[in-house]
């Protein structure tokens, strides 16, 4: 599978590294054959995108009291 890597910023091949998980040919991840670089595609990454939401609010500047 042809992907755009992050690390060597070009399309480059991606192939899948043996699944310890059980999931065969339908394991979401792939390394970059040019770099190593890991990526996650297909359902897993979907699924990670939901969970990943952003966080509300920001934390205090103000010092806590000692």
């Amino acid at each position: 599978m042809w992907l755009s890597c992050p690390e060597c910023r070009d399309d480059s091949p991606f192939e899948q590294p043996p699944c310890e998980d059980g999931h065969g040919h339908d394991c979401p991840e792939w390394f970059c054959v040019s770099c190593g670089f890991a990526v996650l595609a297909g359902e897993a990454q979907a699924g990670l995108i939901e969970v990943a939401k952003p966080v509300t609010g920001r934390p205090s500047s103000k010092p806590h009291a000692a």
